[in-house]
């Protein structure tokens, strides 16, 4: 199960620089792990492509559809309580930063 974070999932329904090596990744591992909050910023992001002109209306609508169907499969953090406990304990116990126990 890989962590997929909003600058990961962007390129699974929009064509960039690294949609291929997004899709060698999932293609290594479909069991998607994405943040409560993953779908806010992925919409963010097609939205200022929409208006900076990246995206026409047509492929805006294709690029939502493309996150509606990976969002479905994938399991979403949603116990934050519980993720902020358990990071924070993690911290006290290993010499980790931050970043390492989300």
């Amino acid at each position: 199960m890989i962590f997929w974070d909003s600058s990961a999932l962007v390129p699974l329904v929009v064509k960039e620089k690294q949609s291929q090596y997004c899709f060698e990744l999932l293609s290594s591992d479909y069991e998607m792990l994405i943040w409560c909050l993953s779908k806010v910023g992925v919409i963010s992001a097609l939205c200022r492509k929409l208006r900076d002109g990246a995206l026409d209306q047509e492929n805006f609508r294709q690029a939502k559809t493309r996150l509606e169907e990976l969002l479905a499969h994938a399991y979403e953090v949603r116990a934050i309580d519980k993720v902020r406990a358990r990071a924070l304990r993690l911290l006290e116990v290993h010499p980790l930063r931050a970043a390492d126990t989300c």
